[in-house]
C-alpha cells in the first residue's frame, strides 16, 4: 500500500506537468487536421484543464483509498477499534498445549501424584462450570420465552416440554457427573488428610493446606446450588412439566391413537419420573451433600476421621476471613462467588461430620446484612440466610430465627436507601469512570520509557486492575438492586430506574474503552504478565535458596523443595490457567517450615492475584460487563427511552444501551424449547424495535414536523413560541448519532426520520397540491435546519384544472380573432 501510494504521487506529479502541453499539442494537431483558421478562443485550453481537473480527482480519490488500506492493514498499536463494526476480535487468553503429567514433573514421584490428582480434579470443576454457565443455566433461563401467552395455541405448552425432555435428559447426566466428582474430591482429601493409625500416609500434611482445592469444590457446589434456584423460580417451567404429564396419562389410556407403542411408554414414563425426583423437586444440592461419602471395604473413613474434619473447617475459615475483609468493599473482584461456595461447604461439611460451628455460623448471617442478596445467574437472585435455614433447619435454634427476621428487615432498608443513594452513585461513578478512561487513553498514548520500565509496567496494571475493580462495582449495584425490587415486589421510581440506566452505560463504557485499545492492551499484557512472573520467581528463589541453606535432611524438607522447583518450573512459561494452578497447588506444600517470611508470602500471593487477574484480562471484563440480565428487565427500556427523548442532551449515549441488549443475544442460542433459535430473536428483536419506534423515533419525527410546520405559518396565530417562556428543546442532536447496531439491522436515526418527512411531505402534497410552495418551503428548512438530505418531490405546481383555466382567455381570443378574420372575409367578396 505504501509502494502504490508512492506511485500515485509520482504518476500525480508527472501528470500534472505535462498534461497541459500533451493536450495543447493534440489540440494543435487536431486544428492543422482540420484546417480550422487560426483564431485561437481558448477552448482548447479550457478543455484540457477539465480533464486534467478531473483526472487529479480520480488521483485524489486513488491514493485516500491506498492511504485507508494502508491504515487498515497498518501494524501500528496506536490505532482504535470500533466495538460496533469490528468483524475482527483478539483473544488474549494463552491455552496451555502441554498436559498436567508434562508440567508436573519433578523427582518427588509421590508428590507429583498427589498435585496430579488435584490439579485434575480442579480442571474438570473448571469445566463442568464453563458447561453450565453457557448451556444449562441459559437453556433453562431462556425455557417459554419468545412465545406470548395470548398468543400461545392450544397444545404449544406440551410441544415445547416435549422438545425439552431432552435437554433435561443431558442436564440429568451433567449433574450425575457433578455429584461423581464432588465425591471423588471429597475421598481424595479424606485419603490424604487421614486420621487412621493402620491407613498409609502418602506425604506429610502437618502444615499444607489446598485451599485452591476448597474453592473449586465450592464453586462446584455453587453450581449445583444455582440449578436448584433457576428451577424453583421458573414457575413457567413447572406448568408446562404437569401440563405435560396430564398428556402423558391421555397417551397412556389410548396409545394406538397417538401412534406410540404401548411398551415403551413405561421406560418413558420411568425416565420422567427420575427427572422429575432429581431436578425439579429442588433436590440436586440436597442429593449431593447427601451423598454416602463413607467408602465400603476402606480403611480410611471420611465422616469418622476428626484430621480431615479439622482440615475442611480450617479451610473453610481460611476462604471466608479473605471473603469477610473485602465483600461489599470497593477492592472486591470475585468475593460474592466464594462467599456463595463457602455457605455450600459449610452445609457440606455439616451433612458430613454432623457438627455446627455455632460462631462461624452467626459470622456467615452477619455477611447478609452487609450484603443483602446476591446475583446467582441473569435474574435468579439467592438468599444466604434462607438456604442456610433450610439446609441447616435442625440445627438452628429460636435465637437465630430471631436473627433472620432482622436480616429481612435490613433488605427492605437497603432498598430504601439503595434508592435514595443512587443518584449520587451515579454522579460518583460518573466521575470515576471519565477519570479512568482518561488514565487508559494517557498511558496508550504515550510511549513505553525504557529508563524506568518496571514502574510504567505496575502502573498500567495498576490502571487495568482498577476498571476491573469498578466494572464489578458497578455490575453487583445495577444486578442486586433490580433483581432485589423484582424479588420483594417493590415498585421502582422512575428516578431509580433512570440512575439504573446510566450506571448500565457506564459498565458498557468500560468494556468499549478495553475494546478500542485492544492492541495497546494485548502488548502491554504480556510484559505485565512476565514482570509479574518474573517478582514471583525472585520470591520463590529467595526461599528456595533458604531451603537448601539448612542442611537437615528430612522428607518434609524434600517434599517442600519439590513443591518449590515445581512452582519455579510452571512460572518459567506462558501464563496459562493450568499454569497458575499447579502453582497454587505447589505453594500449598511450599510454604510450611516457615520457607517465606510473612511480609514475603503476603507479597508474593498479592503477585499471584494480579497475574491471575492480568491473564484474564480481556475475559473478566467481558464477564463482568455482561448484561444479559436486562432481558429480564427489559420492561425499563420505555422509560428510558423517553429519559433520552426528554433530555435531548448526550443522546450519543443510547449506542452504550444497545451494546447492553446485545449481550442478551448469545444466551438464546442455547433455547430448545423452540423449533429455531431464530423466532426467539425474531420476537426479541420486534419487540424492543416496537418499543424504539413508539417512544423514540415516532416521537421525534412528529415533533420535527410540527416544529416545521409551526416555523413556516409564523403568518398565523398560533401558540406562545417564546423560548424564554416556554423553553426550546434542541432536536439537532439525534441527527449526530451514528447509525445504532442492533441484532442484523443497524438504526438510523436521521434517515429514519428523513424518509418520514419525504413520505409525509409528497402524500399531503398530492392531497393538496395547491400547498406545494409551503410543503417545498418546510423541505428547504429541514435541510438548512436539521442538515436532513430531503428528497425533491418533483411534482408539479398546479392541478390540470388550473392549467386549463389560466389558458381559457387565450382560447378563447384566438377563437374571436379566427371568427373575425371570417367576417371580414365574407364582406369584402362581391355578391
Amino acid at each position: 500500500a505504501v509502494t502504490g501510494s508512492c506511485v500515485t504521487c509520482a504518476l500525480r506529479r508527472h501528470v500534472s506537468g505535462r498534461a497541459p502541453n500533451m493536450a495543447l499539442g493534440a489540440a494543435a494537431v487536431s486544428a492543422r487536421g482540420w484546417r480550422l483558421d487560426s483564431l485561437e478562443d481558448g477552448s482548447q485550453r479550457i478543455h484540457a484543464e477539465v480533464q486534467l481537473k478531473s483526472y487529479e480527482t480520480f488521483l485524489d480519490d486513488y491514493t485516500n483509498q491506498l492511504k485507508g488500506i494502508e491504515d487498515a492493514l497498518d501494524d501500528s498499536i496506536g490505532d482504535v477499534w470500533d466495538f460496533t463494526l469490528d468483524p475482527i476480535s483478539l483473544k488474549l487468553l494463552p491455552y496451555e498445549q502441554s498436559s498436567l503429567l508434562e508440567l508436573i514433573k519433578t523427582e518427588n514421584k509421590v508428590l507429583n501424584k498427589v498435585i496430579t490428582v488435584y490439579a485434575a480434579l480442579c480442571c474438570e470443576v473448571k469445566k463442568l462450570k464453563y458447561e453450565a454457565e453457557t448451556k444449562f443455566y441459559n437453556g433453562l433461563l431462556f425455557y417459554g420465552e419468545g412465545v406470548a401467552d395470548s398468543s400461545m395455541a392450544e397444545g404449544e405448552s406440551q410441544i415445547q416440554m416435549g422438545r425439552f425432555i431432552s435437554f433435561l435428559q443431558e442436564l440429568s447426566c451433567f449433574v450425575t457427573r457433578c455429584y461423581e466428582v464432588v465425591m471423588n474430591i471429597v475421598q481424595q482429601l479424606a485419603s490424604l488428610y487421614t486420621s487412621s493409625k493402620t491407613a498409609p500416609k502418602i506425604v506429610e500434611t502437618t502444615g499444607v493446606h489446598f485451599q485452591t482445592v476448597y474453592e473449586h469444590l465450592g464453586e462446584l457446589l455453587a453450581v449445583l446450588l444455582t440449578l436448584d434456584e433457576i428451577i424453583e423460580t421458573h414457575v413457567t417451567l413447572k406448568d408446562h412439566w404437569i401440563t405435560y404429564k396430564r398428556l402423558l396419562k391421555s397417551v397412556h389410556h389410548n396409545p394406538s391413537k397417538f401412534g406410540i407403542a404401548e411398551e415403551k411408554l413405561k421406560p418413558f414414563e420411568k425416565l420422567l419420573l427420575k427427572l422429575e425426583r432429581q431436578l425439579l423437586s429442588r433436590m440436586i444440592f440436597q442429593a449431593c451433600v447427601e451423598q454416602h461419602f463413607d467408602k465400603i471395604n476402606e480403611p480410611t473413613s471420611v465422616s469418622k476421621n476428626s484430621t480431615f474434619a479439622e482440615e475442611f473447617a480450617y479451610n473453610i475459615r481460611t476462604i471466608f476471613s479473605n471473603v469477610e475483609s473485602k465483600i461489599g468493599e470497593p477492592s472486591e473482584i470475585d468475593q460474592r462467588d466464594k462467599y456463595t461456595g463457602t455457605c455450600a461447604l459449610f452445609v457440606l461439611h455439616f451433612q458430613i461430620f454432623r457438627t455446627l460451628d455455632k460462631k462461624f455460623y452467626k459470622s456467615l448471617l452477619d455477611i447478609c446484612k452487609k450484603v443483602p442478596a446476591i446475583t446467582l445467574a441473569a435474574n435468579v437472585i439467592w438468599y444466604a440466610d434462607q438456604f442456610l435455614m433450610d439446609k441447616m433447619a435442625s440445627a438452628v435454634k429460636l435465637t437465630e430465627k430471631k436473627n433472620l427476621q432482622s436480616i429481612k428487615i435490613q433488605r427492605e432498608n437497603f432498598l430504601q436507601q439503595k434508592a435514595q443513594t443512587l443518584s449520587k452513585d451515579v454522579q460518583s461513578y460518573y466521575l470515576f469512570i471519565s477519570s479512568w478512561m482518561m488514565k487508559m487513553e494517557s498511558i496508550v498514548s504515550k510511549v513505553q520509557n525504557l529508563e524506568n520500565f518496571a514502574e510504567d509496567l505496575s502502573s498500567r496494571c495498576n490502571v487495568f486492575i482498577q476498571g476491573i475493580l469498578y466494572a464489578n462495582s458497578l455490575r453487583n449495584i445495577v444486578r442486586t438492586t433490580m433483581n432485589l425490587y423484582v424479588s420483594m415486589q417493590k415498585p421502582m421510581t422512575k428516578t431509580s430506574v433512570k440512575a439504573l440506566c446510566r450506571l448500565v452505560e457506564l459498565l458498557k463504557a468500560i468494556e468499549h474503552t478495553v475494546h478500542r485499545r485492544t492492541m495497546i492492551i494485548a502488548d502491554s499484557v504480556c510484559h505485565i504478565a512476565q514482570y509479574l512472573q518474573h517478582q514471583a520467581l525472585n520470591s520463590i528463589s529467595i526461599a528456595k535458596k533458604r531451603v537448601i541453606s539448612d542442611k537437615k535432611y528430612s522428607e518434609r524438607r524434600l517434599d517442600v523443595l519439590s513443591a518449590l522447583v515445581l512452582a519455579e518450573n510452571a512460572l518459567n512459561g506462558p501464563s496459562t490457567k493450568e499454569r497458575r494452578l499447579v502453582v497454587a497447588l505447589a505453594l500449598s506444600v511450599g510454604t510450611q517450615l516457615k520457607t517465606f517470611r510473612d511480609e514475603e508470602l503476603l507479597v508474593l500471593l498479592v503477585v499471584l492475584k494480579k497475574l491471575d487477574v492480568i491473564s484474564e484480562l480481556k475475559e473478566r471484563i467481558q464477564v463482568l460487563c455482561n448484561c444479559n440480565f436486562l432481558y429480564w428487565h427489559r420492561t425499563i427500556f420505555p422509560i428510558y427511552l423517553d429519559d433520552i427523548y426528554d433530555s435531548a442532551v448526550d443522546s450519543a449515549r443510547i449506542h452504550y444501551m444497545f451494546s447492553a441488549l446485545r449481550d442478551c443475544v448469545p444466551p438464546m442460542m442455547h433455547a430448545r424449547h423452540l423449533e429455531s433459535t431464530h423466532m426467539l430473536l425474531e420476537a426479541f428483536d420486534k419487540e424492543i424495535m416496537a418499543m424504539m419506534n413508539e417512544h423514540l423515533l415516532d416521537k421525534l419525527c412528529k415533533e420535527i414536523e410540527n416544529d416545521l410546520r409551526l416555523s413556516v405559518h409564523t403568518h398565523l396565530k398560533l401558540d406562545d413560541r417564546n423560548p424564554f417562556r416556554v423553553g426550546i428543546k434542541d432536536l439537532s442532536d439525534f441527527f449526530s448519532i451514528k447509525p445504532i447496531r442492533f441484532l442484523n439491522r443497524f438504526i438510523d436515526v436521521k434517515a429514519y426520520v428523513t424518509h418520514y418527512l419525504d413520505k409525509n411531505f409528497y402524500n399531503l402534497t398530492t392531497v393538496a397540491i395547491h400547498d406545494w410552495a409551503t410543503y417545498s418551503e418546510m423541505r428547504n428548512l429541514a435541510t438548512q435546519r436539521y442538515s436532513l438530505s430531503m428528497t425533491e418531490a418533483h411534482l408539479p405546481s398546479q392541478t390540470l384544472e388550473q392549467v386549463r383555466t389560466e389558458r381559457l382567455p387565450l382560447s378563447v381570443a384566438l377563437t374571436m380573432m379566427g371568427i373575425l378574420e371570417y367576417r371580414v372575409l365574407h364582406r369584402t367578396k362581391p355578391f
